[in-house]
């Protein structure tokens, strides 16, 4: 019996793949969290570990790992709790052996490892965890409802929707503005449901070599596959997969519309990967990536209200030392037009505009002086008109 081994199967020949030679395939994905739960356990037989040690814990925030990964994670943790106890222990060489014996493995050593461990399955892409809470995102709370309703409940109560014969789209498409938030919202969506991000656009994928961006494209979703849970954003998708024109004229770009269109539909439920696709050109993105149970869902990031804009205010500003005359009510009636990212950047610039003019002047600065600091109202109209 010949058996094979490879990681980047599109590499083989042809020839090598046909039935009566490597007939038979069989695909080894990284493992899920009940599998990674079950290496750890393995992998830490045997050691000291305290009572603080949460293998369910670990195995769920560590996606994209292998085999190889957590055994790494689990010897790096152990040097971490010994490295500990010679630092604060006074011995010599006769005595290594009782105080290895001592050692004690915590949480705090595993957590620590992990944030030093590159995990094989998100190394080619890079893989995110994002640092984004829904509390940072403003004025969006029906994006929100929507997002959470299509994406983030149905991976809770998978028996319930699967009992509702519900067909979920495996794609839901952002549309809205540049500086809407569209971006934000994908991050704080991965971060409260605990998934992985990875994002791709146009200029990770196209290549002047004929086949380069179609195999870009399979390996995109083949990590997004190893990293899942997984979010996918393809942002300003409309570049992706515009309209299909067909004939010499459409060439590389239809190529790339028509793989984009074969990975979507060969992701299965079971992939527990989420596509998202941001645009401000709906228009221009192919009819048949919008068909329902494709991306058959369009959220649209539309113009902010009033009581959207100050939402936004109150969460850029929350850090921010204000004067007594800053009322972001009136600052909210003001900024009528702006976007989200635009509010962000009049508070940046209404901040760096009060350091200046507080600075100016002082040949000495002491940190004392910093009580007296505070952004006033007309750096902030200065900072809208500008």
């Amino acid at each position: 019996v010949v058996i094979g081994a490879t990681n980047l199967p599109e590499m083989l020949d042809p020839a090598l793949r046909r039935p009566g030679r490597f007939d038979r395939e069989i695909s080894l994905s990284a493992p899920s969290r009940v599998g990674r739960m079950k290496i750890l356990r393995i992998h830490s037989r045997g050691m000291p570990l305290a009572p603080d040690v949460d293998l369910s814990r670990l195995a769920e925030i560590t996606h994209g790992f292998v085999g190889a990964d957590l055994e790494v994670l689990c010897k790096e943790a152990g040097m971490r709790a010994l490295q500990e106890l010679l630092d604060t222990s006074d011995f010599v060489a006769k005595d290594i052996a009782a105080l290895v014996k001592d050692a004690r493995i915590f949480m705090r050593h595993f957590l620590d490892a992990l944030r030093h461990i590159d995990p094989t399955a998100t190394r080619e892409f890079f893989v995110e965890r994002p640092n984004v809470s829904w509390a940072e995102v403003g004025g969006l709370d029906d994006v929100r409802r929507q997002l959470e309703s299509i994406i983030d409940l149905p991976r809770r109560a998978p028996k319930l929707f699967a009992r509702s014969g519900i067909r979920l789209p495996k794609g839901v498409m952002l549309s809205g503005p540049s500086g809407t938030g569209k971006t934000l919202v994908a991050k704080a969506l991965a971060a409260e449901s605990g998934l992985s991000f990875i994002t791709a656009d146009a200029a990770m994928i196209f290549s002047k070599w004929v086949g380069e961006s179609e195999k870009v494209l399979r390996q995109v979703f083949r990590k997004a596959k190893e990293a899942a849970p997984c979010i996918l954003l393809f942002d300003e998708i409309d570049a992706i997969v515009p309209t299909r024109r067909g004939g010499i004229e459409g060439g590389n770009t239809d190529r790339i519309v028509s793989q984009f269109l074969s990975e979507l539909d060969n992701l299965t439920e079971l992939s527990d990967v989420v596509v998202l696709g941001a645009t401000n050109r709906l228009d221009l993105v192919d009819a048949a990536v919008l068909a329902p149970g494709r991306f058959g869902v369009v959220i649209e990031f539309r113009e902010l209200d009033k009581n959207q804009r100050q939402r936004v205010f109150e969460v850029h500003a929350a850090k921010m030392a204000l004067d007594e005359d800053v009322s972001l009510t009136e600052l909210a009636v003001r900024s009528e037009g702006l976007t989200g990212a635009e509010i962000a950047s009049v508070c940046q610039r209404a901040a760096m505009r009060r350091i200046h003019e507080f600075l100016t002047g002082r040949r000495v600065y002491d940190d004392s002086l910093a009580e007296r600091f505070a952004v006033t109202r007309a750096d902030f109209e200065t900072a809208i008109e500008e």
